[in-house]
């Protein structure tokens, strides 16, 4: 897993695409750490069992 260090100042900076859960918003000039990745989300699903499956 990468390191990344958020930059003092994003205001001065140009975003450029949105983190996303692997890769950070870098801005679009420097390449400063303006947000970080914002990791996974999982959701736990729970399926009831029934008559021909486990669940």
């Amino acid at each position: 897993m990468k390191e990344y260090t958020r930059s003092p100042l994003p205001e001065s900076h140009t975003p450029g695409d949105p983190a996303t859960c692997t890769d950070p918003c870098l801005c679009e000039i420097c390449s400063a750490v303006l947000e970080f990745p914002t990791g996974h989300d999982y959701e736990t699903e729970t399926v009831p069992p029934t008559y021909t499956d486990f669940g």
